[in-house]
């Protein structure tokens, strides 16, 4: 690997202009009339910039910031609905790197397909307890789609939800075809490409061979907690409350206990049981370390390898982990709830005004809103999958792209919910309980998440940018040349 070190301020344009495209596609995301949201907007933007493996190669010559810039462009002539500008910006992205395909096609142009679908009916929608032979035949015959919100959805609605775009796309083909065309122009392109190259890859075709390497989709789960693990904390304080010792909880503002209603469901066994013997098969079949991985101690990746590869048994004891971020990034996409039992018909009503408004989309000042939809989380984890298990080289960089996409769907609304609220007179019937969880939920969403992410990205940064000037080292092979550490 060959990397210069260019300006120092070379990439502080880049950053800025990231942050800049980033900051629209949150305004996209999260309403354009949420004033009291706009410096959390900004806040995130920054935020998204200070990733290490992005920031780190801000400063280096890589062609992972333009990979990412061009993707993140593509994105935003999409929002603007300029098909010529999407295929543009689209071609632009695979020059920097191939398997950005996947994201200003498959990804765009499945976003493009279920925003035709939900428009030819708008008003149809399905109940969560419908059936599915229900689903089916009213995605059939009238183009409803089943899409229930992340927070509040069971594996059965993720189930039903593929099966009624499946049936919805089938009635509604004709619909779809002119929708759809820059996608499958950008898809044809690609495909010209890969036969004029004799493959997907350019340059070192024999160490960058396809493969099918589903632990990538395991390995997600702790990038994304590792350096968003301040975002997982709102979701999660309710459920992990409980499991802090007394000396622990005494020290936290609020109570040292919690109510049932706040806490995240846990996976059933029904359902746990089957994933976990899935993910252990993965790890037992799948497991793929690349040559590179364990040949080259520059790079991060190398020392967890040789953890996980020290002991045969490592490798699968560390599968439980992998569900529980797995479920811990799925729950932040949900957002924060308030405990939803109150004892009191003003607090019930309180509680069911936001529940409807949200069901709406608006927030309880009016603004526009919007539940992160099982849709897309199937189209995230569709795309990841396409973009990550081709490959058999695991590295920090090809996962920017994924982390991305999911923090930006990272909702907002509800914490600002929380803040306000947290400032109106609650009831003196209300649990003491309810009161105190409700609390110390607002002050870790609203007070402490977003500093926290920004203080420990860039701790991160910092640890990395010391390693890589201050750190070098040598290899006998190469006397007198100084290796550094990076991702």
């Amino acid at each position: 690997m060959h990397i210069g070190m260019v300006s120092g301020t070379s990439g502080i344009p880049k950053s800025q202009h990231h942050r800049d495209l980033v900051r629209t596609q949150f305004r996209k995301r999260h309403g354009k009339e949420a004033t009291f949201e706009r410096p959390k907007l900004a806040h995130t933007a920054l935020n998204i910039t200070l990733l290490p493996p992005l920031f780190f190669f801000s400063g280096l010559y890589y062609t992972d910031v333009l990979s990412v810039l061009s993707v993140v462009t593509t994105h935003v002539a999409f929002d603007a609905h300029n098909p010529m500008l999407v295929i543009l910006c689209g071609l632009v992205s695979l020059t920097f790197r191939q398997t950005n395909i996947f994201w200003v096609a498959v990804y765009l142009g499945g976003k493009e397909v279920l925003s035709v679908l939900r428009k030819s009916n708008p008003s149809g929608k399905l109940l969560r307890n419908a059936k599915f032979a229900d689903v089916a035949r009213h995605s059939w015959e009238r183009g409803q789609l089943y899409d229930s919100a992340v927070r509040e959805a069971r594996i059965e609605d993720y189930l039903k939800c593929i099966l009624s775009i499946g049936m919805a796309i089938l009635s509604q083909f004709r619909n779809l075809i002119v929708p759809v065309l820059p996608y499958v122009a950008l898809l044809g392109a690609f495909g010209a490409f890969v036969v004029w190259n004799g493959g997907v890859v350019l340059g070192d075709k024999d160490n960058h061979i396809a493969s099918i390497h589903l632990m990538q989709m395991l390995y997600i789960w702790p990038y994304i907690a590792f350096f968003s693990f301040p975002i997982l904390l709102p979701s999660l304080t309710p459920n992990l409350l409980p499991l802090l010792p007394s000396s622990v909880k005494k020290m936290l503002p609020g109570s040292p206990q919690t109510s049932q209603s706040t806490k995240r469901p846990l996976p059933r066994l029904v359902v746990l049981i089957p994933l976990l013997a899935a993910t252990l098969v993965t790890i037992h079949y799948n497991t793929i370390i690349h040559p590179f991985t364990l040949a080259d101690n520059r790079h991060y990746t190398f020392y967890v390898f040789r953890l996980l590869t020290r002991h045969p048994w490592t490798k699968y004891l560390v599968g439980p982990i992998y569900l529980f971020l797995g479920w811990a990034c799925i729950c932040a996409l949900g957002g924060v709830e308030l405990a939803e039992k109150r004892s009191t018909s003003k607090a019930e009503n309180k509680v069911d005004e936001i529940e409807q408004k949200a069901k709406l989309g608006s927030s309880s000042d009016g603004t526009k809103r919007e539940d992160v939809r099982v849709s897309f989380l199937i189209l995230w984890l569709l795309t990841s999958t396409l973009a990550l298990a081709s490959t058999p080289l695991v590295e920090p960089r090809y996962f920017i792209l994924p982390w991305m996409t999911w923090r930006i769907q990272i909702p907002l609304d509800s914490i600002s919910e929380l803040e306000r609220d947290g400032k109106q007179e609650t009831s003196s019937a209300q649990t003491k309980t309810d009161r105190r969880v409700d609390s110390l939920v607002s002050e870790v969403s609203g007070s402490y998440a977003l500093y926290l992410e920004t203080a420990w990205l860039m701790v991160v940064n910092l640890v990395a940018g010391y390693m890589f000037l201050y750190r070098g080292f040598t290899w006998a092979s190469e006397p007198g040349a100084v290796q550094r550490f990076m991702w």
